[in-house]
């Protein structure tokens, strides 16, 4: 039987790295994809993001692939093997940072973070910390603050909460003073003045700016009889 001359497989073209394997040699890319694989296939954090949301790790993991094959693809082009794999431990401490931040993204916003985030219009409207403490406690789970006013804040629940209801939630038994318990709350005068104020900006006729050049406070030009323009300073 003549011998037949062995016939050496051709080099393996340019594919994408992930998430499919080439066959087995000495290519560090096999390495690396292995790498990834076992990292996806094992993630506590992306498995969970997939259970509850998986368009959201699709997407997620879609993109974090795509950026480490080019990255990888670099390293390998570069002849820097310690780069790649550099890389890969990277991509598994960001695929968990990410995948947790998704799956937090996704929870509903708790009473206080909610609270939280309208601080500076709660306080606006002179809503001290112990009001908004307080208030924290009112919302209920899923509900937002659709609208904040000096006497009332209203909810998506439908609610509204008054000043009066925050005085009283949360109020110890023991605390029977009520001039006391009332002093840690914005006072009635303020808040009746904040409300007139509240009210006469709504009913005021809006401003309509008058025709003609303005400065930059928006105030007209005043021109003198040489026609050169008024400094005001």
């Amino acid at each position: 039987m003549a011998n037949k001359t062995p016939i050496e497989p051709p080099p393996p073209a340019s594919v994408p790295l992930l998430p499919k394997l080439m066959a087995e040699t000495a290519d560090p890319r096999d390495q690396w994809a292995e790498q990834v694989r076992v990292v996806c296939s094992s993630s506590r954090e992306l498995q969970a993001l997939q259970r509850e949301h998986p368009e959201t790790a699709k997407e997620l993991l879609d993109i974090m692939l795509a950026a480490l094959d080019r990255a990888l693809l670099a390293a390998y082009r570069a002849g820097d093997r310690a780069r790649g794999d550099e890389l890969v431990a990277g991509f598994s401490n960001e695929l968990r940072r990410l995948a947790v931040a998704k799956m937090r993204a996704r929870l509903p916003m708790q009473p206080a973070d909610i609270v939280k985030a309208r601080h500076v219009e709660l306080e606006r409207n002179a809503w001290n910390a112990m009001e908004q403490d307080a208030l924290c406690t009112m919302l209920t789970a899923g509900e937002d603050i659709s609208d904040i006013s000096p006497t009332r804040i209203e909810t998506t629940g439908n609610r509204t909460i008054t000043r009066e209801q925050i005085r009283r939630a949360n109020r110890p038994a023991s605390w029977a003073n009520d001039e006391s318990w009332t002093r840690q709350f914005t006072s009635d005068e303020r808040v009746r003045e904040l409300a007139a104020q509240a009210e006469a900006h709504k009913n005021a006729p809006p401003r309509i700016a008058s025709a003609g050049p303005r400065d930059r406070n928006n105030q007209p030009l005043e021109f003198d009889a040489s026609g050169q323009v008024k400094r005001r300073w």
